[in-house]
C-alpha cells in the first residue's frame, strides 16, 4: 500500500515467474522491477487467470501496463469474470517496448479479486500470440467514509458562488447516493444539494487527481459524483472529493 496525494494506492505486480529483460533495456523503456509475466505456448481462445487482492471494496481507477512487441497478441482483459463491457487490446508493434495497455474503472471487492486474460485474435503483422504483463496500478475513486455520503448528479450551471478566496459553494442536482454501509438508490424526486468546496477538495478529472482552485471551478453542467460530510435534510455537503463523469 503506497499513500499518494493524500488518496490510497495499491500495485499488483505479477512477476513471480518473469522474464529478464535482453539488451533493449533503457531508463526510459524497463519494466517495472526488471522483468514482465511472460506468457508462451498459448493458442488463440486460451484464459488466464491471475489473483490479487484489494485492500477494501469499492471502484477503482485502473492501469494496465505490460509488453508490445512484434510477436505478442490480441487479448481480452475482465476482472472478476465480468465479461460486460469487454476490451481487447492489440499488443502488436514493430519494437519490443513496454507500454500502458488499457485503463478504466473497476469495481473491486475487498479481499482476492481475479485478472483474465483471453488471447482473441493476431495482428496480420504479428508472427505469435504472446502476453506479457508488467503491473497494474489501482486508485480508489473516492471511497465513502464513515459520516460521508456519496452523491451522483449534475452540477447546475450558474450556481458556482465564491464564499472567499479557498471557499465556495455549487449547486448538485442529486440522482443518487450511496451510504458508507455500502447501501445505495435512486434520490427520487431528485434534489438540489448545496455543495461546498474548498482547498483541501480533491478533483478526479480525466484521469487525474488535483486540487483545484474553488474560485476557478469551471466543470458546471458535468456529471459528477460527490464524496464529502453531509450537515443533514437541507444543509449543506462539504465536498472532498468530486469524480467528474468522462463525458459531459
Amino acid at each position: 500500500m503506497i499513500a499518494s496525494g493524500g488518496q490510497s494506492l495499491f500495485l499488483f505486480c505479477p512477476h513471480y515467474r518473469g522474464s529478464s529483460i535482453g539488451g533493449w533495456a533503457t531508463e526510459e523503456k524497463s519494466w517495472g522491477g526488471g522483468s514482465q509475466l511472460f506468457w508462451i505456448n498459448q493458442n488463440i481462445g486460451d484464459t488466464w487467470t491471475l489473483e490479487f487482492p484489494a485492500p477494501s471494496a469499492g471502484t477503482y481507477n485502473y492501469n494496465l501496463f505490460g509488453t508490445k512487441a512484434g510477436d505478442y497478441g490480441i487479448v481480452r482483459v475482465n476482472f472478476n469474470t465480468n465479461e460486460a463491457n469487454p476490451r481487447d487490446i492489440d499488443a502488436y508493434d514493430e519494437q519490443v517496448i513496454p507500454a500502458q495497455l488499457d485503463s478504466g474503472e473497476v469495481r473491486l471487492r475487498a479481499g482476492a479479486n481475479t485478472i483474465k486474460v483471453k488471447v482473441v485474435g493476431q495482428n496480420p503483422k504479428s508472427e505469435s500470440v504472446f502476453v506479457g504483463l508488467d503491473f497494474l496500478v489501482f486508485l480508489p475513486l473516492a471511497p465513502v467514509r464513515e459520516g460521508e455520503i456519496s452523491l451522483a448528479g449534475t452540477l447546475q450551471p450558474g450556481s458556482l458562488q465564491a464564499m472567499s478566496e479557498e471557499v465556495s459553494k455549487i449547486n448538485l442536482l442529486s440522482k443518487n447516493f450511496t451510504l458508507p454501509s455500502g447501501k445505495s438508490g435512486a434520490i427520487t424526486p431528485n434534489k438540489v444539494k448545496s455543495v461546498i468546496l474548498n482547498d483541501k477538495t480533491f478533483v478526479h478529472l480525466e484521469g487525474e487527481i488535483e486540487n483545484l482552485e474553488p474560485q476557478n471551478f469551471d466543470l458546471m453542467g458535468r456529471n459528477v459524483t460527490v464524496v464529502g460530510t453531509d450537515s443533514g435534510s437541507g444543509q449543506v455537503l462539504v465536498a472532498h472529493e468530486i469524480i467528474v463523469a468522462t463525458q459531459p
